[in-house]
C-alpha cells in the first residue's frame, strides 16, 4: 500500500522497534514531514470529542483498573493511526512458500483486496422480480446464459426460481394445493410459491413458465456481507480453509479504508452493505478468540462478565501501552454504535471450562452493548445440531459459508495469479499459462474440484503448481509439498536480514538437510494443537530436544538459535501476537502436521481415541489416517476404524457418533484404497455399514446425524435389502370409512382393506427397471399414452438419474425425476415380472382416498404421526438437507402401521385425476382410459416444502408428463383372487 497514511504507520512503527539515537532521530524528523502532507482523515468526522469518564472497565485479577476517559492524543489521530495498521495488517498476505527464488527477501506478498473473491453462505435470496410487461418483454436464454450456464460469482449467480400461481389457478384450487391456517387466510400476493431449480430448466422452460405465470421470482446465493447486514448478531460457520478468517479481514481491511477515505464505495466492495443506510462506515475490530480464552485461562474461578472481554479488546488494542488513549476512543464508537466486532475461532478454545467461558463473555458483551454489531466465526461442526446446543450463543443467527463453485475458482485463478505475476514481473505469457492450466485442471479433474471448493486449499494448489509444474492427486500429497516448501524458504539467504545465511547454518548443522526437521514440526504442531497455543519455552525444550536426537554438539544453543531465526524470518512456525507465543500461520498445516504426529508414535490408538470426541481434532485424525494410507500402510487405519466399530464400554452416544467418524474417515482416504489387497477391510466395510443401517433407522442421534449415516450408506453399500430390492416390504391397512379432507370441505369415504409400501420406491428398485428394458416403448407394462409420452419426448432415464444429489448414486434414496406415467409403467412391469412378484399380486399407485387414509386413519390425524406440529424429529422438509434422505431415517414420523416418509421427502404421485371434493371414486377420476387435458393429485409434500403443506390432507396436482426432483412414488399392491 503506498497511501501516505500506511506510510505514516510504518514509519512509526519502525521508530518504536529502532533503540538507535540517530535513526530515531531520522524517523522523527521523516514521520513530522509526512505528517504534514497528510489532510484531516475523513474518519475523524464520525468521531465524538466527547469520552465519558464514566467509562472504567472493572477487571481486577486481569490488569489493573483504567478509566479510558484519559487521553494522550487526539482521538482522531489514534484513529486514524489504528486504521492504519490495521489495513496493513490484514491486507498483506505474506506467502513465503509461493516460489523457490535465490534469496528469501523475494517472497511474495499478495494483497488480498487483488484476491478476495466473493463468498456465499448456503441461504438463498431474492434477486429479480418480473411482473407485468417486464415478464412480457423476458428474454429467458439471455437470462439463463447470463446467470445460470456461465461461470460466475455468486453475486450474479441465480439458483431457483419461484413462480407465482398459474393465471388460471382458482381460489378452490389454492385451498387444496396448500392447506395451512396462514396460507388460506392470507391474500393472493402473499401465498407461498412454487420453487423449481434453475439448472433443471431450459430457455424452453422458462420462456413457456414466463408466459404461463404473473410473475417470476429468482434466487441466487445470499452473500456473506449480505448475512452480516441482515444479521447483528451472527455466527458465521464453515469448514476448516473456508474462508472464515478471510472473510473477516477483508472486511475488517475494506472498512479501514473506507474510515480513512471518504471516497471508497462500500456498496460496491461491501455487496448488500447499502442497506445500513448513513450507519455503514463502521469502525472494525477483528480479534482472535483463541488468546481470548487463553487471556481469561489465567483466573478460572473469576465469575464471567461483559467487563471481561471489553477488558481483553483493550488491551489488545493498546498493545502493551505502545497505543495508550485508544481504547477511550474506540470505546466512544462503542457506544454510539459504530463498531463492528469481528471475533475469530469460537471453536479454538483451550478446553472444555474455557470455551463455556468464552461463551459467557461473549453473551454478556452482546447484552451490554445491544448497538454493537458482532460476527464470531466457528467450525460447523463445533456449532452446528442438536449435539452442539450448549455451545450455541443465545438468539444469534447463523449462516453457513457455502463450497466455492466453479465460477469462484475460476476467479480466484485468475486474480491470483496476475497479483503474483505483478509482484515477481512474471511474463505475462507464463502468467497466462498457470492460469489456464489451473482452471482446466479444476473444471475437468473430479478430485481437484473437490479440494477446489475450500479457498484455502486451492491457494495451495497454485503454490504447488508454480514451483513443480504439476498438480498431486490427493490432499495429503497437497500439504506435503506445502510444507516442503515452506521449509525450503528457511533454506534461501536473506542479504539484510537481522539473522544471516540459512536456518541450518544459523543453528549450527550446515551440512544437514532441512527436511530432518520434519519430526521437531509434528510434535510443536501436536503441542500447539493440543493445548491451543505453544509457549517460548515449550518451544524452547521440543527443539533442544529434537537437536539432541539429530547429534547436535549444543542443542540449547541450538533451540535459542532457532527461536532468534524465526523471530525474524517467519514461515512455518512465527511469533504470535505476544512475544513469548508462536503460531503455524497457516492452521490448515498445523492440522496435517499434528496429524502426522498422532500416528507416529505406538501408542497411537489411545492417543486417537481420547481426542476422538473434540472436534478440533477430527481433521488432524483424518489427515493422519489419509497420510498413512497415501504411503501404503493400511493396518493402523484398519485398526483404527476396527476400534472405533467394535470397542466396548460407550454409550449408545458415543458408539453411534463413533460409526460416524469411521465412515468419515474410511470415505476421505476411500474404500477403494483400503480394500486394494486387503480383504479384512471388506469385511469391516460391511460390518460398518450394518451398523449403520441401525444408527440411520434409530432414535439415538439428531435426525441430522441419521440423515449423515444414510448418505454414508450410499458409498458403503446398503445392506437391507427392504430399501433396494424387490418387491417391496407392504403395510396392511385395514379398511374403514373415514372423514377426508379439512373443514368445510370434510366428507365421508370409505376404503377397502389394501397393502401400502412402507417406502417411497428407490433409485436402487427403480434400477432393476431400467435394468430389465424398462423403457422399452413396447413393451407391455406401456399403454398406449405412456407409450406416446415416451416416444415423443424420447426419455430413457428420470429426469435426474445422473444427478450426483438426486440420482441411481444415492441407491437408498426415493427416486425422483419421475412423471406419471412413467410410475404406472413401474407398477405394470412389477404386476408381471415373474421373479419379483412370484405371487401375482397387482401393484398400482394408490388411489388418492387410500393415501389419505394411510396417512390419518379413522382418527383423523393431522400429519402422518399424529397431531405434533411438524419438527426435524419427524420428516425431512423445510429444505433442511437440500435434497431428498436415505428412506425410513424418521422413525418418530411413522405411522402407527409403520409406513414412512409419508410426511416431506418427496411429493407422491397417485393413480386419481384432480377433481373438486367429495371424492367419489366412481365419477370417473379413477378411470385411466382417456388421460386427454388430465391432471392427477399427489400428495404428502417434499423437502423443498414448509411445514403447513405436511398436513396430510393437502392436495397438488400435475399434469402426468410431470418430472421434478421433488417429486416420487409409492406402491399399493392387492393380493391376486383366489
Amino acid at each position: 500500500m503506498t497511501d501516505p497514511r500506511t506510510q505514516l504507520a510504518t514509519l512509526r512503527a519502525m521508530r518504536e522497534a529502532v533503540t538507535d539515537t540517530t535513526q530515531r532521530a531520522a524517523l522523527d524528523a521523516a514521520i513530522t514531514a509526512l505528517e504534514a502532507t497528510i489532510p484531516t482523515q475523513s474518519y475523524a468526522v464520525a468521531i465524538s470529542e466527547s469520552v465519558p469518564t464514566s467509562a472504567v472497565v472493572a477487571n481486577e485479577g486481569y490488569r489493573n483498573n483504567r478509566c479510558y476517559g484519559q487521553r494522550q492524543k487526539n482521538d482522531a489521530r489514534l484513529l486514524t493511526d489504528y486504521l492504519c495498521h490495521l489495513y496493513d495488517r490484514c491486507d498483506r498476505l505474506p506467502l513465503p512458500g509461493v516460489r523457490k527464488r535465490k534469496a528469501a527477501d523475494s517472497a511474495v506478498t499478495i494483497s488480498l483486496e487483488r484476491v478476495y473473491t466473493q463468498l456465499a453462505t448456503t441461504d438463498l435470496v431474492v434477486r429479480e422480480v418480473y411482473a407485468g410487461a417486464a415478464l412480457q418483454q423476458f428474454d429467458a436464454r439471455a437470462y439463463m446464459e447470463q446467470h445460470v450456464w456461465a461461470r460466475v460469482l455468486p453475486g450474479q449467480q441465480r439458483l431457483e426460481l419461484r413462480l407465482s400461481p398459474e393465471a388460471q389457478m382458482s381460489d378452490i384450487f389454492w385451498k387444496h394445493r396448500a392447506r395451512s391456517v396462514d396460507a388460506l387466510n392470507a391474500p393472493p400476493n402473499r401465498r407461498p410459491q412454487e420453487r423449481r431449480s434453475l439448472d433443471a430448466l431450459s430457455s424452453a422452460d422458462l420462456s413457456q413458465l414466463a408466459r404461463n405465470r404473473q410473475q417470476l421470482t429468482f434466487l441466487g446465493p445470499q452473500l456473506v456481507t449480505e448475512a452480516i447486514v441482515q444479521h447483528p448478531r451472527l455466527v458465521l460457520l464453515g469448514e476448516p480453509g473456508s474462508g472464515k478468517s478471510t472473510t473477516l479481514r477483508y472486511l475488517a481491511l475494506t472498512l479501514a479504508k473506507a474510515g480513512l477515505d471518504s471516497n471508497v464505495d462500500l456498496d460496491e466492495r461491501l455487496f448488500g452493505w447499502t442497506a445500513l443506510g448513513a450507519a455503514r462506515r463502521l469502525l472494525p475490530m477483528v480479534l482472535p478468540l483463541q488468546l481470548f480464552a487463553r487471556w481469561l485461562a489465567v483466573q478460572p474461578e473469576r465469575p464471567i462478565s461483559a467487563a471481561d472481554l471489553w477488558g481483553f479488546i483493550g488491551d489488545h488494542l493498546e498493545d502493551s501501552g505502545r497505543r495508550e488513549g485508544l481504547a477511550a476512543a474506540v470505546y466512544t464508537e462503542l457506544e454510539a454504535g459504530r463498531v463492528l466486532l469481528l471475533l475469530d475461532g469460537l471453536d479454538a478454545a483451550l478446553s472444555v471450562d474455557i470455551r463455556r467461558r468464552v461463551l459467557q463473555a461473549i453473551q454478556a458483551f452482546a447484552r451490554e452493548y445491544p448497538q454493537c454489531r458482532c460476527v464470531v466465526t466457528c467450525q460447523t461442526q463445533a456449532y452446528a445440531g442438536e449435539q452442539n446446543r450448549e455451545w450455541q450463543l443465545s438468539n444469534w443467527s447463523t449462516a453457513t459459508l457455502a463450497n466455492w463453485t466453479l465460477g469462484q475458482m475460476k476467479h480466484f485463478v485468475q486474480s491470483w495469479y496476475a497479483a503474483v505475476a505483478e509482484s515477481n514481473r512474471i511474463p505475462l505469457a507464463q502468467r497466462d499459462t498457470w492460469t489456464a492450466t489451473l482452471q482446466q485442471a479444476i473444471e475437468t479433474h473430479a478430485d481437484w474440484q473437490r479440494l477446489g471448493t475450500r479457498p484455502l486449499l486451492l491457494t495451495m494448489m497454485a503454490q504447488v503448481q508454480m514451483n513443480d509444474s504439476h498438480l498431486p492427486e490427493e490432499q495429503v500429497q497437497l500439504y506435503s509439498r506445502c510444507v516442503d516448501l515452506l521449509l525450503d524458504q528457511w533454506e534461501l539467504t536473506a542479504e539484510d536480514s537481522v539473522v544471516s545465511g540459512t536456518l541450518m547454518d544459523y543453528i549450527g548443522m550446515s551440512n544437514t538437510d532441512i527436511r530432518v526437521l520434519h519430526p521437531l514440526l509434528q510434535t510443536a504442531a501436536f503441542a500447539a494443537h493440543e493445548s491451543g497455543s505453544l509457549e517460548r519455552n515449550t518451544l524452547y525444550k521440543l527443539i533442544a530436544n529434537e537437536l539432541e536426537q539429530q547429534g547436535h554438539t549444543n542443542p540449547r544453543y541450538g533451540a535459542k538459535q532457532f527461536l532468534a531465526y524465526i523471530d525474524v524470518r517467519a514461515g512455518l512456525l512465527q511469533a504470535g501476537a505476544t512475544n513469548d507465543t508462536y503460531i503455524f500461520p497457516y492452521p490448515a498445516i498445523q492440522e496435517y502436521l499434528a496429524g502426522l504426529e498422532l500416528v507416529r508414535d505406538i501408542d497411537f490408538m489411545q492417543r486417537m481415541m481420547q481426542r476422538r470426541i473434540d472436534d478440533r481434532w477430527r481433521v488432524p485424525i483424518i489427515l493422519g489416517m489419509g497420510h498413512l494410507v497415501n504411503k501404503g500402510s493400511l493396518a493402523m487405519p484398519y485398526q483404527l476404524l476396527n476400534e472405533l466399530l467394535l470397542s466396548a464400554g460407550r454409550t449408545p452416544e458415543r458408539y453411534q457418533r463413533d460409526l460416524l467418524f469411521a465412515a468419515e474417515i474410511a470415505e476421505h482416504v476411500g474404500w477403494s484404497r483400503l480394500e486394494r489387497g486387503r480383504a479384512t477391510f471388506a469385511k469391516l466395510r460391511r460390518d460398518l455399514a450394518d451398523a449403520l443401517a441401525h444408527v440411520a433407522t434409530g432414535t439415538v442421534l439428531p435426525a441430522s446425524e441419521r440423515v449423515r449415516a444414510g448418505d454414508y450408506l450410499c458409498t458403503l453399500g446398503e445392506p437391507r435389502p427392504v430399501i433396494t430390492e424387490l418387491p417391496p416390504p407392504m403395510a396392511r391397512i385395514e379398511g374403514d370409512a373415514f372423514q377426508m379432507g379439512d373443514g368445510q370441505e370434510q366428507h365421508t369415504v370409505t376404503v377397502a382393506t389394501f397393502e401400502l409400501a412402507r417406502y417411497p420406491i428407490t433409485n436402487a428398485q427403480y434400477a432393476l427397471f431400467i435394468a430389465d428394458d424398462g423403457y422399452n416403448p413396447a413393451a407391455p407394462w406401456w399403454d398406449k399414452a405412456g407409450t406416446v409420452w415416451q416416444r415423443c419426448a424420447t426419455k430413457r432415464l428420470p429426469k435426474w438419474w445422473n444427478h450426483a444429489r438426486f440420482g441411481q448414486a444415492r441407491p437408498n434414496h426415493p427416486v425422483v425425476g419421475i412423471s406419471w406415467y412413467e410410475a404406472l409403467a413401474f407398477c405394470r412391469w412389477l404386476t408381471q415380472h415373474p421373479d419379483y412378484n412370484p405371487e401375482g399380486a397387482i401393484y398400482r399407485l394408490p388411489t388418492e382416498a387410500e393415501w389419505e387414509f394411510a396417512a390419518r386413519d379413522k382418527a383423523g390425524r393431522t400429519y402422518p404421526w399424529g397431531d405434533a406440529a411438524p419438527d426435524d424429529e419427524h420428516a425431512n422438509f423445510g429444505q433442511r438437507y437440500r435434497g431428498t434422505t436415505r428412506v425410513g431415517c424418521f422413525l418418530r414420523g411413522a405411522t402407527p402401521e409403520g409406513v414412512y416418509d409419508m410426511a416431506g421427502s418427496v411429493w407422491e404421485w397417485t393413480c386419481s385425476e384432480y377433481r373438486e371434493y367429495p371424492y367419489d371414486p366412481d365419477d370417473g377420476r379413477e378411470d385411466l382410459d382417456d388421460l386427454t387435458e388430465k391432471y392427477f393429485t399427489v400428495r404428502g409434500g417434499s423437502w423443498y416444502n414448509h411445514s403447513g403443506i405436511l398436513r396430510a390432507a393437502i392436495r397438488l396436482y400435475y399434469p402426468p408428463d410431470f418430472r421434478y426432483y421433488f417429486i416420487g412414488f409409492r406402491l399399493v399392491r392387492h393380493r391376486a383372487v383366489q
